[in-house]
């Protein structure tokens, strides 16, 4: 969640006010463009709990109920529909870069920017396919959310495909033996993750009770 503007910039309480409610707005906008619905809600929720009747937060949060509904829509409904793809990475561009190609290419998308946001999807979607970074700011939260995916019953199902800036032998190795389904070093081409996630999907599918470790 993003630092409290610093009061003390402002000499006018109501400015100061104003400034939390526009701040708030900006940033709900932006996470939803990267499909970071939760994070979003969670903005609005502030901006709301300051201005209640905020008519252009409500209409977004109205709107990203829609985009979060269209999300919840059976495939026999959507004949481009190839499923779920969830993003996780602390690096916005990333996730930037990888929304247009999975959308074309027929995957609904939800994004986050932390393993703790990624949880929180978790425990309410059931995605066909994870792509997510293995380091972040707290160390290798990758591997984390990794194996709390595959200790889900729920989730038997999901791809997984890890995300590296450094892809060395030793991870290549640990991977492969955790049972990852596809790994690809930063920066990715993004027809290249679609292809891997792809290809991840196919293979879980045949497969969902496959050995998933060694």
């Amino acid at each position: 969640m993003p630092s409290p503007l610093p009061e003390d910039r402002f000499q006018d309480p109501y400015e100061f006010h104003l400034a939390r409610i526009e701040h708030y707005l900006e940033l709900a906008c932006e996470r939803r463009s990267l499909a970071q619905y939760h994070a979003a809600r969670r903005l609005l929720a502030r901006l709301l709990a300051l201005e209640p009747r905020h008519a252009e937060a409500l209409r977004m949060r109205h709107e990203i109920a829609g985009d979060v509904d269209r999300h919840r829509m059976s495939p026999p409904g959507r004949r481009s529909w190839h499923g779920l793809a969830l993003l996780v990475d602390q690096d916005d561009r990333v996730v930037a870069g990888l929304l247009p190609a999975f959308r074309s290419s027929g995957f609904g998308v939800l994004a986050a920017s932390n393993v703790r946001e990624a949880a929180e999807i978790l425990a309410e979607w059931t995605p066909d396919v994870v792509l997510s970074d293995v380091n972040f700011a707290g160390g290798s939260e990758g591997l984390g959310l990794f194996h709390a995916v595959r200790s889900e019953p729920r989730l038997i199902g999901t791809a997984f495909v890890f995300l590296a800036a450094l892809l060395d032998r030793h991870l290549m190795i640990a991977g492969r033996r955790m049972g990852v389904d596809d790994m690809l070093q930063k920066p990715v081409d993004p027809d290249v993750a679609v292809a891997a996630a792809f290809h991840a999907l196919r293979r879980r599918r045949a497969s969902p009770a496959r050995a998933l470790a060694v």
